[in-house]
C-alpha cells in the first residue's frame, strides 16, 4: 500500500477504516498474498488502525521519516489473516 491519508478534519468517523478495508478487498479479489506498508513510529493511531485489519509489524527502519528522524514500522497483512 502506497499512501492513505484522511483530513484532520475528517478523522474519527471511520473513513480511514474503510479505505483500508475496501483496498484489502480489492487485494483478496485479485489473490493477492500479502501487503506491505510503512507507518511512522509516531502514529499509534494508524498503527492501531492496520492491527485492526489484521496487519503486523515485521521490521523497524530507523530515522526512515526525514527531516524529523523518525522510525517507521514495516507492517505485513498476509491473506488469510
Amino acid at each position: 500500500m502506497q499512501t492513505i491519508a484522511v483530513d484532520a478534519a475528517h478523522r474519527g468517523r471511520g473513513i480511514g477504516a474503510l479505505l483500508v478495508g475496501r483496498m484489502l478487498d480489492e487485494a483478496r479479489a485479485r489473490r493477492v498474498d500479502d501487503v506491505l506498508l510503512e507507518v511512522r513510529a509516531d502514529n499509534p493511531g494508524a498503527q492501531r488502525l492496520y492491527e485492526r485489519h489484521g496487519f503486523a509489524p515485521i521490521a523497524v527502519r530507523p530515522r526512515y521519516y526525514q527531516p524529523d528522524d523518525v522510525d517507521a514500522i514495516v507492517m505485513r497483512w498476509e491473506a488469510g489473516s
